[in-house]
């Protein structure tokens, strides 16, 4: 605990700005991301808090998205890993992005998928602190998520937009620089010659020893028990290899439900 003690010191200043700053497992991901060492997190914590203020991003906390944006991007984060972190699910092969670029315009696109991260950081703190209760405080206590990306259908056109792969590129660079230890593991699925295009502009930002990817083909086989060993089978869909009932479609206005989330870990 007088790791994150020391950080809480020299972060007074900016606590006022909003609550996240006095939450020590927010905290500690800072220290655990610059191994430990507490000017180097301080340094890149208050880049943060700049970028966030800048940003207006506490208002995304509660935000709800615009109504049939999780339609139109069929991201899910509704699921747990069997050693209770979030599991998110992204089927990237029904997304157009190129077309939501030109609809909604690059800013408000990375807007939207900040507002995403924000929530999903939020939950995640919950469930290190729901898994660590009790117990001493230690880098230990800190682990991200997994995301799931199926490339089935990811159209060509995507690629041939020079838009599109600057703002995923931009995106990535933002989950790097501000938000530490949101993702731990990266699975994808389906992968061919075309979506290796935009896996490589991913895996070059993203990828680091403490955020590993497997990348599979379109061989279900392949893929399935792995992703079984990590994600309980009932709470992943049949397109991930997973035995979840097929649910209605239905609108949504949030992201991921905290409550949810924390029930799913309960019955692990």
């Amino acid at each position: 605990m007088a790791i994150t003690r020391t950080i809480i010191v020299w972060d007074m200043d900016i606590i006022k700005e909003d609550p996240l700053y006095e939450e020590d497992f927010y905290l500690l991901r800072w220290l655990k991301a610059y191994n430990m060492s507490v000017r180097k997190a301080e340094k890149h914590l208050r880049s943060t808090a700049n970028w966030r203020k800048e940003n207006d991003v506490a208002s995304l906390y509660d935000a709800n998205f615009p109504m049939a944006w999780l339609e139109s991007m069929p991201i899910y984060a509704d699921a747990v890993t069997k050693d209770g972190s979030i599991a998110c699910s992204i089927q990237a092969g029904l997304v157009d992005i190129r077309g939501m670029l030109e609809e909604l315009g690059r800013q408000d696109f990375v807007k939207y998928l900040t507002q995403a991260f924000v929530q999903v950081e939020r939950v995640l703190i919950e469930l290190n602190k729901y898994k660590n209760r009790g117990q001493p405080l230690t880098e230990n206590c800190i682990d991200g998520g997994t995301i799931l990306l199926d490339m089935d259908q990811f159209a060509p056109r995507q690629l041939r937009s020079f838009e599109v792969l600057s703002t995923i590129g931009e995106v990535c660079k933002n989950v790097v620089k501000h938000f530490p230890y949101l993702g731990a593991t990266f699975i994808v699925l389906n992968c061919n010659t075309v979506s290796a295009v935009l896996l490589k502009v991913i895996r070059s930002i993203l990828e680091s020893p403490s955020f590993k990817f497997e990348v599979y083909g379109q061989d279900r086989a392949e893929w399935e028990e792995s992703i079984q060993n990590q994600i309980p089978a009932h709470m992943l869909r049949d397109v991930f290899g997973g035995t979840r009932p097929k649910e209605e479609k239905m609108k949504r206005d949030i992201l991921i439900d905290r409550d949810l989330i924390l029930s799913l870990a309960e019955e692990l």
